[in-house]
């Protein structure tokens, strides 16, 4: 319900808006696009995604504990030579009483090979020695999207600059074992990792329904790739990105947050029926969306590598001054818009589209958010033509955008 001084608010810009009429300075491009980026993103392939998952799932059960873990590993580790990684290690650790097997590729930088940006997804895929455990989505489709970046970065020639790994850590189902030992033996190193982004089930929609969620997962010390991140997936995606703490304890990229490293969490919007059983199998995914979510974590690492990014230097972007809504683009738009908006301190954030007479038409965000600059996607769905309003409330100040749709 809109409290009346927040509904007279509207009604009042809503009738300085008719007076002064609706046309204005369109936005019709994202300020955030680079088409050197999206041309990279175009080579994701959602046929190439389902091919690694299956061959994944065909090789048996991922289980920790079987005597195929080793295998794996180095199924894994020959796909990233044959899509032309050459530096590809298996790096051992022990875990009750068995030897276990991260798969490392390395692509070295060429300007700042002492700055690392690392992708991550766990190889394991059920906690419970089954014996048919195909784990299409938890995490084949991880290890799949990693596996991808390699194959587009690769095949494309793309010269980093920072080094760039993507590592597959073994036994994280039993407690993030893999990526514990790794995140630790980097931290004893000093890596200079800027960066880590991390896959886990990435392909799982429900059938019948049109929304295209993705869960960005933030750390306290990596919100400004969270906020990146959100920018990228409206920026070049059909994804509706939604910033959380939900969760980030439960995948890897929680070891390297422990250690320092700032990262992020990428996965699906919903829990498949099938975790962990025999069900879990790729015909039971949605490549198309997977390919998104592949996308929007490899555009976070594009816009963190390029020289000419709003995020140059992984890790070194600069936070916001002040809080700001900004003006949805485009505008005007049919039947989608993005609204993006900055926090300047953690604050409790609400954002809220209203029609012309007050009335709440979409809750966008509502939550506490750390500094940075975020993104949302409006979708009016079967909304009239006409003027709406973008209104967040932060800080204890209220902004307000208009926007206008048109059919």
């Amino acid at each position: 319900m809109v409290s009346r001084a927040s509904q007279l608010s509207i009604l009042l810009l809503a009738a300085c808006m008719l007076c002064l009429g609706v046309a204005g300075a369109q936005d019709v491009n994202s300020p955030f696009f680079d088409s050197a980026i999206q041309n990279l993103l175009v080579q994701v392939s959602d046929t190439a995604l389902a091919g690694s998952i299956r061959s994944l799932q065909n090789l048996g059960t991922r289980h920790w504990g079987n005597p195929n873990r080793k295998s794996i590993a180095e199924w894994i580790q020959s796909k990233f030579i044959d899509f032309g990684v050459s530096d590809v290690v298996l790096d051992s650790f022990q875990y009750s009483g068995t030897w276990q097997w991260n798969v490392v590729a390395t692509i070295p930088g060429v300007a700042q090979p002492a700055k690392e940006i690392v992708f991550g997804a766990h190889t394991d895929a059920t906690t419970s020695n089954v014996a048919v455990a195909p784990g299409a989505d938890d995490n084949a489709s991880g290890v799949a999207g990693i596996l991808e970046i390699a194959r587009v970065l690769r095949q494309t020639a793309y010269q980093p600059k920072a080094t760039v790994r993507f590592i597959g850590f073994a036994a994280e189902e039993p407690g993030l074992r893999g990526s514990a030992d790794y995140a630790a033996k980097a931290q004893s190193r000093a890596q200079p990792i800027k960066a880590m982004i991390n896959f886990d089930m990435i392909g799982y929609r429900p059938k019948g329904t049109t929304l295209r969620p993705c869960n960005v997962v933030m750390y306290d010390n990596g919100p400004t790739l969270a906020s990146l991140d959100s920018l990228m997936a409206v920026t070049y995606t059909s994804l509706t990105p939604s910033v959380t703490t939900a969760n980030r304890t439960k995948s890897d990229s929680y070891s390297f947050s422990q250690r320092g490293f700032p990262s992020v969490f990428l996965f699906d919007g919903g829990t498949s029926v099938a975790y962990h059983t025999q069900y879990d199998i790729v015909d039971s995914l949605d490549m198309t969306y997977a390919a998104e979510i592949v996308r929007t974590g490899l555009a976070t690492a594009l816009s963190l590598d390029a020289a000419n990014a709003a995020s140059a230097e992984a890790g070194e972007t600069k936070l916001p001054a002040e809080f700001a809504l900004h003006q949805n683009y485009p505008n005007p738009f049919n039947p989608s818009t993005t609204i993006s908006f900055s926090v300047a301190r953690s604050a409790p954030v609400t954002v809220k589209v209203y029609d012309l007479v007050g009335r709440e038409m979409a809750t966008l965000a509502q939550g506490t958010y750390a500094p940075g600059m975020y993104a949302l996607r409006w979708d009016a769905g079967e909304a009239s033509a006409g003027l709406y309003f973008c209104q967040m409330e932060v800080g204890g100040g209220v902004y307000t955008r208009r926007m206008v749709l048109l059919r």
